[in-house]
């Protein structure tokens, strides 16, 4: 991969895309390694410390690239409607 991912510009799907063409041209790389390499990047964007923590207390079973992709994604997409409601929301106000 060789661009890196940024949390506050791009979906958390741009990241597993990107790892996904990679797989494509190097066949050599575990599925561990592909889990263990895109969880590093994506624990280096704030944010993202409680899903951390969650998914490493996982049994290592669970541990999937879909298992992986799924956890994530759903991190993301709260994390991005909490920051789209957060810039709604004039300081001192409460939204709705």
């Amino acid at each position: 991969m060789t661009k890196p991912w940024d949390a506050k510009t791009e979906p958390i799907q741009a990241l597993f895309n990107r790892v996904e063409e990679g797989r494509l041209f190097d066949t050599t790389i575990t599925e561990e390694e592909y889990v263990r390499n895109t969880k590093n990047i994506i624990c280096k964007n704030p944010g993202f410390q409680d899903a951390f923590k969650n998914w490493e207390a996982k049994p290592t079973a669970d541990k999937t690239w879909a298992n992986l992709q799924t956890h994530f994604r759903a991190e993301d997409k709260a994390h991005r409607s909490y920051s789209a409601l957060n810039a709604q929301t004039t300081p001192g106000t409460y939204p709705g």
